[in-house]
């Protein structure tokens, strides 16, 4: 009966153990299922990250290529303002200049009319008088071819030396009246350039 008791003991003992030790095993085998559990979600939260590394880096390097392509959108804009400073500057020089020769044109401008105008007025003036003197050397001629012939008429014996002086003073008249021509187409040709220059300035 002790024997049986022992046993019955002995048997129960085991089978405590055996169910301590199978809870020991559940309990590790729990706490090995949470472990790849959280080894797994770890696992894909480094993924997740590495897939962000991946797409950070590929934005930076998208980022520096932008960057790369402004710095040379920079330097090209650079240039070209440098170009085209250069050439306002070129262009302000050259407006100075045009402007200082219209300023020059101007001035002849005016200087030459001013001479055409005082010239005008000197020819007409010239020719006045000159028409003047040709007039009253004309009458002067009327008169003494006038006075020669009643002297002819009147006076047969009239000396050659007043003939001579007459006739003399006849060429004289003459040669006046060819040099007042050559004066007057002198003064016109003069004229002409001075409006020829002054047609050149406007």
């Amino acid at each position: 009966m002790a024997f049986q008791t022992a046993f019955k003991e002995r048997l129960e003992d085991m089978d405590n153990t055996r169910n301590q030790r199978l809870t020991l095993l559940q309990a590790e085998k729990d706490l090995q299922k949470n472990k790849s559990v959280v080894l797994s979600a770890k696992h894909s939260n480094i993924s997740l990250l590495e897939q962000r590394c991946l797409i950070l880096d590929q934005t930076f390097a998208s980022d520096n290529l932008r960057i790369s392509s402004l710095k040379s959108q920079i330097q090209l804009l650079h240039r070209t303002f440098q170009s085209s400073s250069k050439h306002f500057r070129d262009l302000s020089v050259q407006v100075e200049e045009l402007e200082q020769l219209d300023r020059e044109r101007d001035i002849n401008y005016s200087v030459n009319s001013a001479k055409i105008n005082k010239f005008t007025v000197e020819t007409q003036t010239f020719a006045s008088e000159l028409r003047i003197q040709v007039e009253e050397l004309r009458c002067r001629r009327n008169k003494l071819k006038l006075l020669c012939s009643e002297l002819q008429k009147n006076n047969g014996d009239v000396q050659n030396v007043d003939i001579q002086a007459a006739e003399i003073r006849n060429s004289e008249l003459l040669a006046l009246k060819k040099k007042v021509v050559i004066t007057r187409e002198s003064n016109e040709r003069e004229r002409a350039e001075l409006q020829k220059q002054l047609q050149s300035l406007r």
